[in-house]
């Protein structure tokens, strides 16, 4: 009988990806109550692109508000910069989005 020890390199890859968290590895956290609340909110398709849209410009890169043109979301959503500017004005109204000044944000108090 032998006594037979393997062992187990890891990969260059393999220990970054160990390392890496968070932002670093491409997602976007979501507040499960923010989440739960846009789903009971009624809102059409094209609104919630737009509304996960500047979710993912805003907090997505760690700020609660940024400049956000209607161009930059018609790019990111496919959606035309006209319709854009009409559900992000909709969205406003509803309470979802906030404005600050030029910069636009997702109102993340979900009991308004």
């Amino acid at each position: 009988m032998t006594n037979v020890t393997y062992a187990y390199f890891k990969s260059k890859d393999e220990e970054q990806a160990l390392l890496m968290t968070g932002n670093d590895i491409g997602f976007t956290k979501w507040d499960n109550e923010l989440k739960e609340a846009l789903l009971r909110a009624p809102i059409t398709f094209r609104q919630y692109k737009i509304f996960d849209a500047i979710h993912r410009m805003t907090i997505g890169w760690g700020k609660d508000f940024d400049r956000i043109t209607d161009m930059q979301i018609s790019r990111m959503t496919g959606i035309e910069r006209v319709n854009v500017n009409k559900a992000k004005s909709e969205m406003i109204k509803l309470g979802l989005l906030l404005m600050q000044g030029s910069k636009i944000g997702v109102n993340q108090d979900v009991q308004s």
